[in-house]
């Protein structure tokens, strides 16, 4: 049975086709070894298979002491998992009419999929899945049309002009993208403020990462989502892991703290972002013909 006919029966189906692939996984692990590092998770998303950044300052031992006063504006760490990113979002041109450099912004949304496995392999397989999807589409119409579509903008107003229906097109999957950016980047910044001056290794949060996630889900996805999304959704939240958790994941071969640090600094370059997204959702870039 399709998956999609799984889950479209409701809450109670969902939550036992996730447990069956939670059961699926540690299966799995048993048979295989531990889960993979962070660092494996980058290299499997990223395109082309390619290598590590280059590094640009800072160090693995220049955290700030835990709960220090402040946004975190030093330099990136460089062992953290965002070390590994092909491209981060400070690193994404915007011109001077908000325009969104195309090549720079996808090769930073790579980060999305492996974003995903990190915070539940098995449980957000599915936006996983969606997310790399919509990114290929993208990225194939841009291949296809570089002169054109050098920015978002351009691209989206140049696939309207071109008369191609808006179901299956790739300024829908950029909607989509935009949407999923949204609700990660306020969901992270959520637990950021719910947990200020709180240690990112700290077994006894403020507030559970799931929260987050869970809060932020109604003012972004929910809205766009049919029923068997937002069962699988729902399924998701319980298993969503524990936040010193999932800083250790972001940590790689770092702390924590770094983790946390790192993660300011990459929630912030893309709330910047994010804004100047939000046009691809506007009525007049949702075409119907």
């Amino acid at each position: 049975m399709h998956v999609r006919n799984i889950l479209a029966s409701g809450g109670l189906a969902a939550k036992l086709f996730v447990l069956f692939l939670c059961v699926f996984q540690v299966a799995a692990e048993a048979d295989h070894g531990a889960p993979r590092h962070p660092r494996e998770f980058v290299a499997r998303g990223r395109p082309g298979g390619q290598p590590q950044r280059p590094a640009s300052g800072g160090s693995a031992s220049a955290a700030r002491p835990a709960g220090a006063a402040g946004p975190y504006n030093g330099p990136w760490h460089q062992r953290t998992w965002y070390s590994t990113l092909r491209k981060r979002f400070d690193e994404v041109p915007v011109d001077g009419d908000n325009g969104i450099h195309t090549e720079e912004f996808l090769d930073a949304s790579q980060s999305l999929p492996s974003f995903f496995d990190l915070l539940g392999q098995v449980a957000f397989r599915p936006a996983r899945i969606d997310n790399e999807q919509n990114i290929k589409k993208i990225r194939d119409y841009f291949n296809g049309h570089r002169d054109q579509a050098g920015t978002l903008q351009k691209l989206v107003q140049n696939e309207k002009n071109s008369g191609v229906s808006y179901t299956g097109s790739a300024s829908e999957a950029l909607s989509w993208l935009a949407r999923t950016l949204d609700f990660t980047v306020k969901s992270l910044r959520k637990d950021l403020d719910d947990n200020k001056n709180s240690p990112p290794d700290d077994a006894n949060p403020k507030k559970p990462l799931s929260e987050a996630f869970k809060k932020s889900y109604p003012d972004t996805l929910k809205m766009y989502h049919n029923d068997y999304q937002k069962a699988l959704f729902a399924a998701s939240w319980d298993l969503v892991p524990a936040r010193r958790t999932f800083y250790q994941r972001l940590a790689a071969d770092d702390s924590a703290q770094a983790a946390s640090e790192d993660t300011e600094k990459w929630v912030s370059a893309l709330e910047k972002i994010n804004d100047i997204l939000s046009f691809v959702n506007q009525p007049q870039n949702r075409w119907w013909y």
